[in-house]
């Protein structure tokens, strides 16, 4: 019977975890270059194509300057940690999503009047390009690439846009499409095959006005009555027919298995706005049943599981817990496999927006303002 083995390394030290018969190795590794410090911390980053890592690094703003205004692209052996390259742009980098081949970096900067552009970068070479992003709102749409690096799909509130690639030249987009009610879609992702993408719905909190005796008429004032989150709707693409519905609370990004047949996300129960349990839910677009397989965790590894990830082979769960470390967990079980040291604790939005899964599930690399971080996981035979 083929076994998984745990190991954690970090620095000199190596401890062995054994799991019920299950071992699984995950080496801990750090990245640093001569720019990676308190002046240029990263913003984010991608494993990118041939082995690469992709990351954005944000220079500190000049003395007197409410914030930077430019971005720094750069790429890095994802062994060695060697830096590559390193390309400087004055513009922002918002929204920032690599292409699943791993050649282009699209993101988002703010121009003149509050109007967004699309920008286009290609990794290795270095073309750049930017388009106008008509979006009608205040808010920074979410880019998505569809499975074929052909174009980027972007969400805007309860909107949805698609922008194609034409000769690696930037298409305006083909017009907004309502998608959501009045809801936010978050977590998109695309089927293996690209023929379906799959949403769910962003937190939001529902309230109730109640009359107040403050005044003869009852002056009204807001109730909170939870906070939950509705559902994960799967869409044909690109006519965004809504085919499947799986309704739940607390359920956290969406993943496609590799066969393309199920999805995965987490399931969080709340009592009130604390998560006492999370499961890991398997929603099968064969039959619409839906399964779920409750998490070992306590109350500590709780705190992140909204924003849980799954690998691409749908084996490993990771999330933050309120400790900022990181918490891998067996897909299939549920059960804990291992648990990264503790960091320095990062900007909240860190965990949310900087982490990522090679694309053969092998290496998880998460971001912090001091360098970033790679979890090795692989499998051994006995």
């Amino acid at each position: 019977m083929k076994k998984h083995y745990l190991r954690e390394i970090v620095l000199l030290s190596a401890p062995l975890l054994l799991i019920v018969g299950i071992v699984l190795f995950v080496q801990i590794r750090r990245m640093r270059a001569p720019f990676i410090n308190s002046n240029m911390p990263i913003r984010a980053a991608f494993f990118g194509a041939d082995g690469e890592i992709v990351s954005i690094g944000i220079p500190a703003p000049a003395p007197g300057a409410g914030a930077a205004s430019g971005a720094t692209l750069a790429r890095f052996n994802a062994k060695s940690g060697e830096k590559i390259s390193e390309v400087s742009q004055n513009s922002m980098v918002l929204s920032p999503a690599l292409s699943p081949d791993g050649h282009w970096l699209a993101s988002l900067s703010l121009g003149a009047f509050g109007h967004y552009f699309l920008s286009l970068r290609e990794v290795q070479n270095g073309f750049y390009e930017r388009a106008p992003l008509d979006t009608g709102s205040k808010t920074v749409p979410r880019l998505v690439w569809n499975q074929k690096s052909s174009g980027l799909y972007l969400l805007d509130k309860n909107r949805a846009a698609f922008c194609g690639l034409n000769d690696v030249v930037l298409q305006s987009q083909n017009g907004w499409k309502q998608v959501f009610g009045n809801k936010f879609p978050e977590g998109a992702t695309f089927s293996p095959d690209g023929e379906f993408v799959a949403f769910s719905s962003a937190p939001h909190t529902v309230e109730e006005i109640v009359p107040g005796p403050q005044t003869p008429a009852g002056r009204a004032f807001k109730t909170t009555l939870g906070y939950y989150e509705d559902a994960i709707k799967v869409c044909s693409w690109p006519d965004l027919k809504v085919v499947a519905t799986f309704p739940g609370d607390g359920l956290g990004p969406p993943t496609f298995t590799p066969d393309g047949h199920s999805l995965l996300a987490t399931a969080c129960f709340k009592d009130g706005f604390s998560v006492v349990s999370a499961h890991i839910a398997r929603f099968d677009l064969q039959t619409f049943k839906t399964r779920f397989v409750k998490i070992e965790a306590d109350a500590n590894s709780l705190f992140g599981m909204q924003n849980a990830r799954f690998s691409p082979d749908g084996r490993v769960l990771v999330a933050m817990n309120s400790r900022i470390s990181h918490s891998f967990y067996s897909a299939a079980s549920g059960r804990l496999l291992s648990q990264s040291r503790e960091l320095k604790a990062p900007p909240r939005n860190y965990w949310r927006e900087n982490g990522d899964f090679s694309r053969d599930g092998r290496q998880f690399l998460s971001v912090w303002p001091e360098g970033i971080e790679i979890h090795d996981l692989w499998e051994m035979e006995p």
